[in-house]
């Protein structure tokens, strides 16, 4: 009977030693699997080409004169990377031949969307010499990161930058317009109408217009001309009508019969009121408007959704794709500024 159980200790001891080797080669045979695909995994990493990026073009006219073409490469380019789940993008400028401050800052907006997405982004600048000078002279760099070199001094005194992510930074609004005014004035001041305007905008962006929009963001683009400043706000969010398209407002069948060019006047005139009845909700876009018509600043534009609107030359251009944000843009001249110092002063 002893005999009996010994023999069978030892056939359980055998058995379950059996299955401790089976467990080890099996799990060595897993760490070599794992070792195996962590080798791959970093080789790949050292290279990033066997990731097909999406390649989107610019058109050779990357500008506010090609106002059609621009909206549809940031729209289309936007959308495809949406839809797609693309983890990398070119964005090829290489043919471009005419570019400004719109396209620049419109492309830095759509970028700044895209990589919130954890969208990884490069491209190639253009061919032409004086559009690509005109790329590395706009601030762009400041923004991007590059492999070229950016200059130990500062050869313009452009500025971009990011306001209104959740929050809005009034004292760099503040410093900027401060120090962009030195072009005009020779001495860095402050311009009361354009920071309260700056202000107005990124602050309604911020606890209105994309409320709910983890993607929100204001770009600023202070760019230096021959005589004058030029500000441009731009918005990656839904748009003036849109949003306005979601409230329950007053006079809810003029936002849905009337042209888009002259609903965008009305708000701009203060005539809706916002869905909670606050007297001061919509008091932004106005004051915007009432520095235009006093005359601080001029070439006031405004892009939203499907419609352009210059309010100087009193038109409005119908897009034929819509731009999902708003972009605002004004120029400051030493006239603008003289207006505004005789009103305090007189």
């Amino acid at each position: 009977m002893i005999k009996h159980r010994l023999t069978h200790i030892r056939f359980v001891q055998k058995s379950n030693m059996r299955k401790i080797r089976r467990r080890k080669r099996v799990k060595i045979r897993l760490n070599k699997r794992r070792r195996r695909k962590s080798m791959t995994k970093r080789k790949k990493g050292l290279n990033t080409s066997y990731i097909q990026p999406y390649e989107a073009i610019a058109p050779r006219v990357f500008s506010i004169k090609n106002i059609d073409g621009l909206v549809k490469f940031v729209q289309d380019t936007e959308r495809y990377c949406r839809i797609n789940r693309i983890r990398i993008l070119k964005v090829n400028l290489e043919n471009v031949v005419k570019i400004d401050m719109y396209a620049i800052s419109l492309l830095l907006s759509m970028l700044n969307k895209l990589s919130s997405r954890n969208i990884n982004y490069w491209g190639t600048y253009p061919n032409d010499r004086e559009c690509k000078q005109y790329i590395m002279n706009s601030g762009f760099l400041n923004i991007v990161q590059t492999n070229v070199k950016k200059p130990a001094v500062k050869k313009t005194k452009n500025q971009i930058f990011m306001i209104g992510k959740d929050r809005v930074d009034t004292d760099k609004i503040g410093r900027s317009v401060r120090e962009s005014m030195q072009h005009i004035l020779g001495r860095e001041a402050i311009y009361s109408p354009v920071y309260d305007n700056m202000c107005e905008i990124s602050v309604n962006s911020v606890e209105y217009a994309n409320e709910y929009d983890k993607e929100k963001n204001w770009l600023v683009s202070i760019s230096v001309e021959e005589d004058c400043l030029h500000f441009i706000l731009s918005d990656t969010g839904q748009g003036i009508l849109r949003t306005l398209r979601k409230k329950k407002i007053e006079k809810l069948g003029d936002v849905l019969l009337k042209a888009d060019a002259d609903i965008i006047k009305d708000v701009f005139l203060g005539k809706y009121q916002s869905a909670t009845g606050e007297i001061n909700r919509h008091k932004g876009l106005p004051m915007v408007y009432e520095s235009f018509t006093d005359g601080y600043v001029s070439n006031f534009q405004i892009l939203t959704n499907k419609v352009m609107i210059d309010f100087e030359k009193n038109f409005a251009i119908p897009l034929k794709k819509e731009f999902n944000g708003v972009l605002y843009s004004w120029t400051v001249s030493l006239d603008n500024y003289n207006k505004w110092r005789n009103l305090l002063d007189g």
